[in-house]
C-alpha cells in the first residue's frame, strides 16, 4: 500500500489561495449568496484542483491511496464547486451510521419548530423496551440520547459485534455520566421523532432533505428499517450516493441555509457540530449531536462502516466524501472493509 503523497495537501498555507476561478458550469449554479455562498443546481458546478490551489502530483499520489484501500467513490467540494470526483459518485450505497446525521436534521427542525424538549425524560415520552427499562434508566434526558450517553444498555437493533462487546452492564452509569456509542440510543431518538413529529422518518427526509436540497439519488426504495428480536426499535438505514452526502454536508457547512431557505435552524446545526461529550481518546473525536466533532479543528463528521465518511471543513470551505461498499461481492469474498482510519488518512 502507498503512503507517499496520501494528504490531499493537508498545509493550507501550501494549498488555499484566493478565490479566483472561472466558473466552468454557471448554469448549474442555483444561487450566490451576498455572503459569497455558492449553492449547486440540479448538478454541481466544477472547478480544477489546481484553480483552487491543489497540487496535482499530489492529487494522483491520493489516487493511489484511494484505490489501494478499496475506496469506491471520493467526492470533493470548495467554494461550492466540485473539484475532485473519483469512482460512481452516483451509486446509492449503505451509509451505515451516517444514518444518525440525517436523523439530527430532522429532529433539528422540530427544535425549530419548539416541539423537541431536550429535557423531555424517557418517562415523559412513554418509552421503554422490551426486557422493561428501570426507574433510573427512564430518567435520561433527551440530550442524554443525542450525546448517546444515556445509561441505558439495553440491548439494541442492528449492534456491531463491536458495539454487543463493549456496552457495559446494566445499571453501570447513570444517564449523562459515561459516552458509549449505542444504537439502542440512536434507535430510540429514531421512534421520538415519528412520535413528536407524527410522521415517518424516510418519508419526512425527502420531503424535508433530500427534495429541498436536491438529491440526485435518493430514494424510497433505497431506505429501510432494520428489526431484530433485540429491541421494540429498529434502526433506520438509508443508502445514499457521495454527490448526495456532499449535498447534505454541505447544507450543515452553510448552517442549514440552502439557497435563501433556513431548512435546519442555524443554532441547532452550531450546537449539533460542537463538542457536547467529550467521549476519551478511543473515540479519535469527541461528541456533538449525532455528529463526531474535531474540536481542536473545528471540523465536524458523519461517519459509517467500512470507512464511509462526510467530512466538513468549515475552515477551508470544504466536504469531502468518501464511500466504500463493503457489502461489494468482491470485498465479500476477501472479508476486507476500509477502515476509518485509513479513509480519514485519505482526507
Amino acid at each position: 500500500m502507498r503512503i507517499t503523497g496520501y494528504l490531499l495537501c493537508l498545509s493550507l498555507a501550501a494549498c488555499v489561495l484566493p478565490t479566483a476561478y472561472a466558473d466552468d458550469d454557471a448554469a448549474n449554479l442555483l444561487s450566490q449568496q451576498g455572503d459569497g455562498a455558492i449553492f449547486p443546481g440540479p448538478e454541481w458546478a466544477t472547478a480544477s484542483p489546481e484553480s483552487l490551489g491543489f497540487s496535482a502530483l499530489e492529487l494522483a499520489d491520493a489516487r493511489d491511496y484511494f484505490d489501494d484501500i478499496g475506496g469506491d467513490a471520493l467526492i470533493a467540494v470548495k467554494d461550492g464547486k466540485v473539484f475532485l470526483s473519483w469512482g460512481d459518485v452516483a451509486r446509492p450505497i449503505t451509509n451505515f451510521s451516517i444514518r444518525k446525521s440525517y436523523l439530527n436534521s430532522l429532529l433539528g427542525i422540530e427544535y425549530g419548530k419548539r416541539t423537541l424538549n431536550l429535557q423531555a425524560t424517557l418517562a415523559d415520552l412513554g418509552i421503554d423496551d422490551k426486557e422493561g427499562l428501570t426507574a433510573t434508566e427512564k430518567e435520561a434526558n433527551l440530550r442524554d440520547l443525542l450525546t448517546t450517553s444515556s445509561g441505558v444498555y439495553h440491548p439494541g437493533s442492528y449492534e456491531s459485534k463491536m458495539q454487543k462487546g463493549a456496552r457495559p452492564p446494566r445499571g453501570s452509569f447513570r444517564h449523562s455520566e459515561f459516552f458509549y456509542y449505542n444504537n439502542w440510543d440512536f434507535n430510540a431518538l429514531g421512534q421520538i421523532y415519528q412520535q413528536i413529529a407524527d410522521t415517518d422518518i424516510f418519508e419526512a427526509f425527502a420531503e424535508k432533505i433530500a427534495a429541498p436540497i436536491g438529491m440526485q439519488d435518493f430514494a424510497l426504495e433505497h431506505t429501510r428499517y432494520r428489526h431484530d428480536d433485540a429491541s421494540r426499535y429498529p434502526a433506520y438505514e438509508f443508502d445514499s450516493s457521495a454527490r448526495d452526502d456532499a449535498r447534505f454536508g454541505y447544507l450543515f457547512l452553510r448552517n442549514g441555509r440552502w439557497g435563501n431557505r433556513q431548512l435546519v435552524p442555524k443554532e441547532w446545526v452550531q450546537i449539533s457540530t460542537s463538542r457536547q461529550f467529550v467521549t476519551g481518546q478511543y473515540y479519535y473525536y469527541d461528541y456533538g449531536y449525532l455528529w463526531w466533532v474535531d474540536h481542536k479543528n473545528g471540523q465536524f463528521f458523519a461517519r459509517g462502516n467500512s470507512g464511509q465518511y462526510i467530512a466538513v471543513l468549515p475552515k477551508r470551505d470544504m466536504v469531502i466524501v468518501f464511500r466504500a461498499d463493503p457489502g461489494s461481492v468482491v470485498r465479500k469474498w476477501l472479508g476486507l472493509r476500509v477502515k476509518p482510519q485509513e479513509s480519514f488518512l485519505l482526507i
